[in-house]
């Protein structure tokens, strides 16, 4: 736990141990329990006050340590990172219309990203295989033929809107296929994962499959995205995966969106402000179209 001196609370943590929902769930049962306190905070009774530790290390670790500061100063300073608060409408909006807001947002990603650079890219989006004993992720693929339709009719103006409102839901159909296939331990990624790590610990050569340039850009993920739902308004980050994309996680609540958006400063091919404001956009637009030309039923 992180606590800062203006009374927030934050959490880092490593990734190999766990997903996001298992730890958003050690954050829900902490702010739930703050939540319930009804006495004032004080000072804690019987309790030693905080005591500094001091370490007895070596020059060669000092140095080390010092190397280790500049590796994170330097990390965390080109990291453009940034937190959207979307308040136009948020899950229950998107449940009136008979739409799944997981697949509702992974098709305002794609539209956000095709707006910015006018083609679709191989995006990633956490599956989860905790149904399964020792299960961890699988990879849901949101980029999709049904998705890409979607984007370049959004702008086309020779697409009528009711033909953008059966393709918008076309492409929230596939993807929810996408994920009850991943979630059943129908998923592609893990599978050539192992076959490749087979290869590699039997020290065989590595099928040609992984060496051929179409696979390498289908698992360039220039969007890695992660829905970590809390019942709070927490805000949930991660760095992007590839040098020149984003990383995107999101908290979908019953009146708001809260996305996270982080990119390289070093990278000119990516900028998490222009990705905020077309996201911001896409959102608004997609939601105008819906009211417009869908009807609840």
């Amino acid at each position: 736990f992180i606590l800062s001196e203006d009374g927030y609370i934050g959490l880092n943590y490593e990734h190999t141990v766990a997903e996001g929902p298992a730890v958003i769930s050690l954050v829900d049962h902490v702010l739930g329990f703050l939540e319930k306190q009804k006495e004032p905070w004080g000072a804690a009774p019987n309790i030693h006050p905080p005591k500094r530790l001091q370490f007895n290390i070596t020059s060669k670790t000092q140095e080390v340590i010092e190397l280790g500061i500049d590796e994170i100063d330097s990390a965390v300073n080109d990291l453009m990172l940034r937190i959207l608060f979307f308040k136009d409408y948020g899950k229950n909006f998107i449940k009136k219309h008979k739409l799944s807001p997981d697949a509702f947002i992974q098709m305002s990603f794609q539209l956000a990203y095709y707006r910015i650079y006018k083609q679709p890219c191989a995006t990633y989006e956490a599956g989860s295989l905790r149904k399964y004993q020792l299960g961890r992720t699988e990879t849901i693929r949101s980029c999709s033929i049904a998705s890409v339709a979607f984007t370049k009719a959004m702008d086309d103006q020779s697409v009528p809107c009711s033909r953008k409102v059966d393709l918008l839901k076309e492409a929230i159909k596939s993807h929810r296929k996408y994920i009850d296939d991943t979630v059943n331990g129908r998923g592609v990624d893990r599978h050539l994962l192992g076959l490749k790590l087979v290869a590699l610990e039997n020290n065989m050569d590595v099928p040609e499959l992984f060496m051929d340039l179409a696979f390498k850009e289908s698992t360039h993920f220039r969007m890695s995205t992660s829905q970590v739902a809390s019942r709070y308004k927490a805000v949930l980050c991660f760095g992007p995966v590839v040098p020149d994309g984003y990383g995107l996680c999101y908290n979908p609540q019953n009146e708001e969106l809260i996305v996270s958006i982080s990119s390289f400063n070093n990278n000119p091919q990516t900028d998490s402000d222009k990705f905020v404001a077309s996201l911001k956009t896409s959102l608004q637009d997609m939601q105008a179209l819906l009211i417009s030309h869908s009807h609840p039923k």
